[in-house]
Protein backbone atom coordinates (compact mmCIF):
# COMPACT_ATOMS: atom_id res chain seq x y z
CA UNK A 1 0.00 0.00 0.00
CA UNK A 2 1.66 3.65 -0.70
CA UNK A 3 1.62 5.62 1.96
CA UNK A 4 2.22 9.04 0.06
CA UNK A 5 -0.60 11.05 -0.18
CA UNK A 6 -1.09 13.30 -3.46
CA UNK A 7 -0.68 16.61 -3.19
CA UNK A 8 -2.82 18.96 -4.58
CA UNK A 9 -2.24 22.16 -5.64
CA UNK A 10 -3.39 25.35 -3.76
CA UNK A 11 -5.64 27.64 -5.12
CA UNK A 12 -4.07 30.96 -6.77
CA UNK A 13 -5.11 34.11 -4.53
CA UNK A 14 -5.03 37.44 -6.00
CA UNK A 15 -2.82 39.72 -4.87
CA UNK A 16 -4.87 42.07 -4.01
CA UNK A 17 -6.69 39.58 -1.67
CA UNK A 18 -3.31 38.94 -0.23
CA UNK A 19 -2.78 42.24 0.42
CA UNK A 20 -5.70 42.96 1.93
CA UNK A 21 -5.82 40.36 4.27
CA UNK A 22 -2.65 41.72 6.01
CA UNK A 23 -3.65 45.45 5.73
CA UNK A 24 -1.69 46.98 2.35
CA UNK A 25 -4.37 47.18 -0.21
CA UNK A 26 -5.27 50.62 0.70
CA UNK A 27 -1.94 52.08 1.75
CA UNK A 28 -1.21 55.12 -0.22
CA UNK A 29 1.68 54.75 -2.62
CA UNK A 30 4.21 57.48 -3.56
CA UNK A 31 4.30 59.39 -6.49
CA UNK A 32 6.54 59.38 -9.03
CA UNK A 33 6.02 62.98 -10.06
CA UNK A 34 7.39 66.13 -9.00
CA UNK A 35 6.18 69.33 -7.86
CA UNK A 36 7.29 72.40 -9.87
CA UNK A 37 7.10 74.33 -7.19
CA UNK A 38 10.56 72.42 -6.10
CA UNK A 39 11.81 72.60 -9.55
CA UNK A 40 14.77 76.09 -8.75
CA UNK A 41 16.50 75.72 -12.44
CA UNK A 42 19.77 75.49 -11.27
CA UNK A 43 21.04 73.68 -14.82
CA UNK A 44 19.30 76.49 -16.53
CA UNK A 45 21.36 79.19 -14.52
CA UNK A 46 24.30 76.94 -14.88
CA UNK A 47 24.42 76.74 -18.48
CA UNK A 48 23.56 80.62 -19.51
CA UNK A 49 26.99 81.52 -17.06
CA UNK A 50 28.67 78.80 -18.65
CA UNK A 51 27.95 80.39 -22.63
CA UNK A 52 28.66 83.89 -21.07
CA UNK A 53 32.20 82.49 -20.08
CA UNK A 54 32.69 81.33 -23.69
CA UNK A 55 31.29 83.91 -25.60
CA UNK A 56 33.55 86.25 -23.75
CA UNK A 57 37.11 84.15 -24.14
CA UNK A 58 35.78 83.91 -27.60
CA UNK A 59 35.22 87.90 -27.89
CA UNK A 60 38.80 88.52 -26.43
CA UNK A 61 40.53 85.56 -28.77
CA UNK A 62 38.89 87.38 -31.72
CA UNK A 63 40.17 91.44 -30.49
CA UNK A 64 43.39 89.94 -29.15
CA UNK A 65 43.67 88.49 -32.74
CA UNK A 66 42.97 91.27 -34.81
CA UNK A 67 44.94 93.07 -32.72
CA UNK A 68 48.12 91.53 -33.60
CA UNK A 69 47.38 91.12 -37.03
CA UNK A 70 47.26 94.92 -37.42
CA UNK A 71 50.94 94.70 -35.37
CA UNK A 72 51.92 92.79 -37.62
CA UNK A 73 50.67 94.82 -40.78
CA UNK A 74 52.37 98.03 -39.47
CA UNK A 75 55.95 96.63 -38.82
CA UNK A 76 55.48 94.91 -42.45
CA UNK A 77 54.47 98.69 -43.46
CA UNK A 78 57.04 100.31 -41.26
CA UNK A 79 59.75 97.83 -42.74
CA UNK A 80 58.99 98.57 -46.39
CA UNK A 81 59.12 102.41 -46.08
CA UNK A 82 62.00 102.17 -44.52
CA UNK A 83 63.53 99.44 -47.42
CA UNK A 84 62.17 101.90 -50.34
CA UNK A 85 63.58 105.02 -48.60
CA UNK A 86 67.07 103.51 -48.53
CA UNK A 87 66.41 102.58 -51.82
CA UNK A 88 65.60 105.97 -53.61
CA UNK A 89 68.74 107.22 -51.32
CA UNK A 90 70.97 105.45 -52.89
CA UNK A 91 69.16 106.51 -56.06
CA UNK A 92 70.15 109.86 -55.12
CA UNK A 93 73.36 109.57 -54.10
CA UNK A 94 74.64 107.75 -57.72
CA UNK A 95 73.31 111.02 -59.11
CA UNK A 96 75.74 112.86 -56.85
CA UNK A 97 78.40 110.79 -57.65
CA UNK A 98 77.96 110.11 -61.27
CA UNK A 99 77.85 114.07 -62.36
CA UNK A 100 80.60 116.33 -62.55
CA UNK A 101 80.60 118.79 -59.85
CA UNK A 102 80.21 121.48 -62.82
CA UNK A 103 76.80 120.24 -63.98
CA UNK A 104 75.77 119.29 -60.45
CA UNK A 105 76.08 122.48 -59.44
CA UNK A 106 74.56 123.95 -62.36
CA UNK A 107 71.88 121.68 -61.47
CA UNK A 108 71.24 122.66 -57.93
CA UNK A 109 71.54 126.34 -59.23
CA UNK A 110 68.10 125.65 -60.77
CA UNK A 111 66.31 125.75 -57.84
CA UNK A 112 63.46 123.56 -59.02
CA UNK A 113 62.20 119.70 -59.32
CA UNK A 114 64.14 118.52 -56.49
CA UNK A 115 67.34 120.36 -56.84
CA UNK A 116 68.67 122.75 -54.79
CA UNK A 117 71.45 125.70 -53.76
CA UNK A 118 71.88 126.47 -50.85
CA UNK A 119 75.37 128.70 -50.87
CA UNK A 120 73.45 131.33 -53.50
CA UNK A 121 71.92 134.19 -53.04
CA UNK A 122 68.14 133.48 -51.43
CA UNK A 123 67.14 135.98 -53.76
CA UNK A 124 68.26 134.68 -56.80
CA UNK A 125 67.64 131.17 -55.54
CA UNK A 126 64.84 130.64 -53.04
CA UNK A 127 66.48 128.62 -50.14
CA UNK A 128 65.68 124.73 -50.04
CA UNK A 129 62.65 123.55 -48.41
CA UNK A 130 62.97 121.11 -45.34
CA UNK A 131 61.47 117.67 -45.24
CA UNK A 132 58.38 119.43 -43.18
CA UNK A 133 57.60 122.30 -45.59
CA UNK A 134 58.72 120.80 -48.77
CA UNK A 135 55.69 119.27 -50.89
CA UNK A 136 56.66 115.66 -51.60
CA UNK A 137 53.79 115.62 -54.35
CA UNK A 138 55.05 118.46 -56.82
CA UNK A 139 57.16 117.39 -59.34
CA UNK A 140 58.87 120.67 -59.14
CA UNK A 141 59.86 120.41 -55.51
CA UNK A 142 61.19 117.10 -55.57
CA UNK A 143 62.54 114.84 -57.94
CA UNK A 144 61.17 111.21 -58.38
CA UNK A 145 62.70 107.72 -58.52
CA UNK A 146 60.72 104.12 -59.69
CA UNK A 147 60.39 101.69 -57.16
CA UNK A 148 58.58 98.35 -57.89
CA UNK A 149 56.18 100.63 -60.83
CA UNK A 150 55.93 103.60 -58.17
CA UNK A 151 57.19 107.02 -57.73
CA UNK A 152 58.94 108.24 -54.71
CA UNK A 153 60.18 111.66 -54.12
CA UNK A 154 63.85 112.92 -52.79
CA UNK A 155 65.71 116.28 -53.37
CA UNK A 156 69.51 117.19 -53.27
CA UNK A 157 70.78 120.73 -51.29
CA UNK A 158 74.42 121.96 -52.46
CA UNK A 159 75.46 122.96 -49.46
CA UNK A 160 77.06 126.35 -47.91
CA UNK A 161 79.89 124.46 -45.81
CA UNK A 162 83.45 126.07 -44.95
CA UNK A 163 86.07 124.78 -43.05
CA UNK A 164 87.62 125.76 -39.89
CA UNK A 165 91.35 126.19 -38.81
CA UNK A 166 90.86 122.51 -36.72
CA UNK A 167 89.78 120.91 -40.26
CA UNK A 168 86.02 120.32 -38.72
CA UNK A 169 83.05 120.80 -40.93
CA UNK A 170 80.96 124.10 -39.87
CA UNK A 171 77.85 124.25 -41.80
CA UNK A 172 76.51 127.60 -42.70
CA UNK A 173 79.36 129.71 -40.89
CA UNK A 174 82.02 131.66 -42.37
CA UNK A 175 85.67 130.99 -43.71
CA UNK A 176 87.72 130.63 -40.12
CA UNK A 177 91.09 131.29 -41.71
CA UNK A 178 91.21 128.85 -44.01
CA UNK A 179 90.46 129.09 -47.79
CA UNK A 180 86.47 127.59 -49.31
CA UNK A 181 87.65 124.19 -50.24
CA UNK A 182 86.90 123.01 -54.10
CA UNK A 183 85.11 120.05 -52.59
CA UNK A 184 81.28 120.44 -52.68
CA UNK A 185 78.90 119.09 -49.68
CA UNK A 186 75.55 117.69 -50.90
CA UNK A 187 72.87 116.77 -48.42
CA UNK A 188 70.40 114.21 -50.00
CA UNK A 189 67.08 113.72 -48.17
CA UNK A 190 64.56 110.63 -49.83
CA UNK A 191 60.78 109.79 -49.05
CA UNK A 192 59.83 106.31 -48.74
CA UNK A 193 56.05 105.28 -47.93
CA UNK A 194 54.08 101.60 -46.84
CA UNK A 195 51.47 100.18 -48.45
CA UNK A 196 48.87 102.18 -47.31
CA UNK A 197 50.98 105.47 -47.12
CA UNK A 198 50.54 105.37 -43.59
CA UNK A 199 54.08 104.12 -42.66
CA UNK A 200 56.54 107.02 -43.43
CA UNK A 201 60.09 106.92 -43.26
CA UNK A 202 62.67 109.62 -44.35
CA UNK A 203 65.98 109.29 -45.02
CA UNK A 204 69.14 111.81 -45.02
CA UNK A 205 72.63 111.30 -45.77
CA UNK A 206 75.66 113.81 -46.93
CA UNK A 207 78.19 113.13 -49.79
CA UNK A 208 81.06 115.46 -50.86
CA UNK A 209 81.79 115.73 -54.32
Amino acid sequence: MNNQQAVRPRASTPLSERLNSIGLENMPRASMQVNPAYQSGAVLIISLVMLLLLTLIGTTGMQTTSLEEKMVGNMRDQNNAFQIAETVLRAGEAIVQAATPTSLATLCGLCTNGYYDSSTDATACPQPPNWQTIDWTDPSQVATYNVNGTNYAYYIERLDVSVSSDGNLVAGTPVDGVATPSTNWYRITARGTGSMNNAVVLLQSTYTR
